[in-house]
């Protein structure tokens, strides 16, 4: 009986992905599961980027993964809370804002693109549910913190852009003298760091001097190892720094020079950023589970 009971689960959340059931003409089928049209289009269009020699066989474990997702989601009788949802709706919309042509061109809708999404959280939610503190096979927490020491850095840093711009709005590199001499000062600075000068002195004797810096901010920041909002190498140059050390390097068109200190310094740095690294945990322990409930549902 259990077991009829979900086949029609499946085969609810395979059909009825709007609130009317799709028509025929708009679903594909793998094996005895049907999803839309454009939810499978979209994996597709995710194969082909990753698996360009057998796109189609990738997409259709994505598709029935989805399915399998959702399916689960449901039986576990869960629940997305407002701003879950709202993250769905956000990542959707940046989706559709960015790539809506070509989406577009391939019959997938901005409606697509959000189940997708909307998916996502379902599992993250999976993820909470058995891997969380109160799960039912709770992931040591001593591996949750590991993982944010492998993920994230917390430093203090003084930028400052390696560019100058005319007065027509011209940018060019500064000339080599210039950037020799603010190497000079910042590897002085970071002198001074490592003789035990603290870094808001360091930082208060560089702006006396006027320096035209990027940027310069006496608390610490945290730095995800995905993040953008710096130059690409810029978090690998800062692991490389020991904590509670100082270093100085240049990242793109910037030079840092960075005091590294102790990811946990501020209680807050984990604990915002907790759930993030738990569901990538989890999503690395459920893969090979992830795959069973799509095959046994094919």
């Amino acid at each position: 009986m259990k077991r009829a009971i979900s086949a029609l689960l499946v085969i609810s959340i395979s059909l009825c992905l709007f609130p009317s059931c799709l028509k025929k003409e708009e679903t594909v089928s793998i094996g005895s599961v049907t999803v839309g049209k454009g939810i499978y289009e979209y994996f597709l269009s995710e194969a082909e980027k990753t698996n360009p020699d057998s796109p189609s066989q990738q997409a259709e474990m994505l598709a029935l993964r989805y399915v399998a997702v959702n399916t689960k989601f449901k039986e576990l009788s869960l629940e997305l809370n407002a701003l879950e949802k709202s993250e769905a709706s956000k990542r959707a919309n940046n989706y559709w804002h960015l790539f809506s042509e070509y989406y577009t061109g391939r019959g997938i809708s901005k409606n697509d693109v959000y189940f997708v999404a909307l998916s996502d959280e379902y599992l993250k939610q999976i993820i909470r549910s058995i891997y969380d503190k109160d799960g039912t096979n709770p992931l040591p927490e001593e591996a949750i913190r590991q993982n944010f020491s492998e993920n994230f850095v917390a430093f203090k840093a003084i930028i400052e852009l390696l560019q100058t711009t005319d007065e027509n709005g011209n940018v060019s590199d500064i000339s080599d003298e210039k950037l020799k001499s603010i190497t000079k000062q910042f590897n002085q600075m970071k002198n001074s760091l490592d003789k035990g000068t603290s870094f808001e002195k360091v930082d208060a004797a560089y702006q006396a001097k006027g320096a035209e810096n990027e940027a310069s901010d006496t608390s610490a920041m945290l730095l995800s190892k995905t993040s953008k909002a710096f130059p690409t190498g810029t978090f690998e140059e800062i692991m490389k720094i020991g904590r509670n050390k100082a270093g100085v390097f240049t990242s793109g068109k910037y030079i840092f020079l960075v005091q590294r200190v102790g990811e946990f310094s501020d209680k807050a740095f984990y604990e915002e950023n907790r759930d993030e690294c738990l569901i990538a945990l989890g999503r690395q322990a459920l893969e090979e589970t992830l795959d069973s409930w799509a095959q046994s549902i094919k």
